[in-house]
């Protein structure tokens, strides 16, 4: 019976969270970069490496370009290409809840869904970007990590070294990350 309700609890997290990294115990606190500036971070970024998402299953190429809107929020434009080589655009709008963290952005892309974590763990603004959600749902937590770089063939030695730096001092897992095919991309 434990085992039947373990797994119904499992299920109902997946479908609930778009079925990223799930998995036993609490979020660890995480530190967001300090006096993070918007206008820098805006621009556009690949993706080198995330955690498994449903909604990027198939997608290569992925790239994300942020602009500010009229209305003061960032326009999120979300690209890729599928696995039948047909290109996939996701637009959306992220935005600051509280100012006195602008590193903790909500996003959304659709109105009918409970906007999503983009918690901005540290970048330099010209190379690399480490971008986490964690969530606890109940004894589990449902966490996202990507991994951007400014350039689409992906991060220096120096640079990847630091992203791994960030990574352990944050206690944040690599093990799940994948790698995302920036090869034989369009522009």
């Amino acid at each position: 019976m434990f085992a039947k309700i373990v797994v119904a609890a499992l299920v109902f997290c997946a479908v609930a969270t778009d079925a990223q990294v799930i998995s036993i115990g609490k979020c660890a606190p995480v530190t967001v970069k300090q006096d993070f500036d918007l206008s820098q971070y805006l621009g556009r970024w690949y993706e080198q490496q995330r955690y498994f998402t449903i909604f990027e299953i198939g997608l290569d190429c992925v790239a994300a370009n942020y602009s500010l809107r009229a209305e003061g929020d960032v326009k999120v434009n979300n690209t890729g290409r599928q696995s039948n080589g047909q290109p996939n655009t996701a637009i959306g709008r992220a935005y600051v809840p509280d100012a006195s963290v602008p590193a903790k952005l909500l996003v959304k892309f659709n109105e009918n869904q409970p906007a999503g974590d983009y918690w901005v763990i540290d970048t330099d603004y010209t190379a690399f970007s480490v971008v986490y959600s964690c969530r606890n749902l109940g004894p589990f937590k449902s966490e996202y990590l990507w991994l951007l770089s400014r350039d689409r063939s992906g991060y220096t030695p120096s640079v990847e070294q630091r992203v791994e730096q960030i990574l352990q001092q944050q206690h944040i897992s690599p093990k799940p990350l994948k790698p995302v095919n920036q090869l034989n991309c369009q522009a």
